[in-house]
């Protein structure tokens, strides 16, 4: 893979990005460079991938700061339509208010120019519609419905479109089409068409609310209903395991950065085969008293929610997270998002600590859960007991809707295959 936003100076690759004129200003700068510390392309691609991704989460974040919030004379034209909307059953007074209206906009036009009057006088008369205003009140009423993370970036997704489609007159399904293709274009590496997905999906949510609030014609069809994925992203990436060697490594790069935290993660990890945020939920009072296994709660499926053994290897790490907590967690986090994901600052370190070690975007910490799921099977465990140990549905229908799990003592049997050389 290969684009205009990687360089080569000497021997290092670089990301590199020139800054859109609108902000230049805001950034003070007119070209973005950073090292990726690295000699081989593919690590460098997906390195890039990630530094402008950035970079264009930066670029949004002051074209926001420029632009999404209304102006004065939006929002005079938007409090001018709900007057007279409220009079649309008095013709008379609805007319009355009318002529004042034109005297309004004659008075705009000599201030600031005819199309400042055009665009005050549609917004008053409900000609034209825009964005941007309705994307607060529109967020408040999805956050009884939809997830804070999710509605997050929904939010942010409806701000991108709303830079270059302005007003519902505008949000039609070739808008749609045009903005997301120019977007995926523009983007390190694509767009997923996973990405896509959600990125339609938050448009969608943002239009059945306008819908609902009469904002668009009730015989109107969902623009994003339909509108084809743009298909120049790359092909996804397959996730594999690390080798046993190579979760030790980690796990020793871990201490000598003087990140324990990280590193008991990478321990808990490699004994268990949890998910990162599985691990970063997990509190002493989930520990069984005789100090046998701990009990995932809240977990993604039906299925994850078990009862894992507490590998002999494991058990003084646990006794001493236990000892050192001062909020019942395990594992220290200083997570600040709303969205109850206490594993994002670890998540982060972690990806930055594996880049270091050379490794590319096919290993992330999920690798581990991988690696231990191979080290099960290659010890002889049966799918069914693995499947319990990792929280996976079990893929038949005699174990899957019939049996009542793995005992704790099958599953510690299983669990001691697990071996490292620390």
């Amino acid at each position: 893979m290969s684009f205009e936003n990687l360089e080569r100076i000497g021997e290092t690759y670089y990301a590199s990005m020139h800054v859109p004129p609108d902000v230049r200003e805001a950034l003070g700068k007119r070209r973005l460079r950073k090292s990726l510390r690295t000699k081989d392309k593919r690590t460098a691609i997906h390195r890039a991938r990630l530094v402008i991704d950035q970079w264009w989460s930066e670029i949004h974040a002051a074209r926001k700061s420029l632009t999404n919030t209304p102006d004065q004379q939006t929002l005079d034209a938007l409090a001018w339509r709900e007057e007279l909307f409220a009079l649309a059953s008095d013709p008379d007074q609805q007319e009355a208010l009318e002529y004042r209206l034109s005297d309004v906009a004659e008075k705009i036009e000599q201030k600031a120019g005819i199309e400042a009057a055009q665009t005050f006088y549609g917004i008053a008369t409900g000609k034209v519609t825009p964005v941007h205003p309705l994307i607060e009140k529109w967020k408040a009423y999805s956050a009884k419905s939809v997830k804070p993370k999710t509605l997050a970036m929904y939010a942010a997704d409806v701000e991108r479109m709303a830079e270059k489609i302005e007003t519902l007159e505008d949000f039609t399904k070739g808008g749609v089409r045009a903005w997301l293709w120019g977007l995926a274009e523009v983007t390190a590496g694509g767009l997923a068409e996973a990405t896509q997905r959600r990125i339609l999906n938050g448009l969608s949510n943002f239009w059945r609310w306008c819908h609902a609030q009469g904002l668009i014609d009730e015989d109107a069809s969902n623009p994003t209903i339909g509108v084809a994925l743009h298909k120049g992203a790359g092909p996804k990436i397959q996730r594999i395991p690390f080798t046993a060697v190579q979760i030790v490594d980690l796990w020793k790069k871990a201490v000598s950065k003087g990140d324990p935290a990280l590193a008991d993660l990478i321990y808990l990890g490699a004994y268990t085969g949890a998910r990162i945020e599985e691990l970063c939920s997990l509190t002493c009072s989930d520990i069984s008293p005789d100090w046998r296994f701990f009990t995932v709660r809240d977990a993604k499926t039906s299925a994850g929610n078990r009862d894992v053994p507490i590998h002999s290897k494991l058990l003084p790490v646990i006794r001493r997270l236990c000892n050192e907590s001062k909020d019942d967690f395990l594992i220290p986090s200083t997570a600040k998002n709303s969205h109850g994901k206490r594993s994002d600052p670890l998540g982060k370190r972690f990806g930055r600590l594996k880049d270091e070690l050379g490794h590319g975007p096919e290993r992330v910490f999920h690798s581990i859960r991988k690696t231990v799921a191979t080290m099960l099977e290659n010890a002889g465990v049966s799918e069914g007991v693995a499947a319990d140990i990792l929280g996976h549905e079990k893929s038949t229908i005699t174990y899957g809707l019939y049996s009542g799990g793995t005992s704790i003592e099958n599953k510690t049997k299983a669990i001691e295959n697990l071996k490292y050389s620390w």
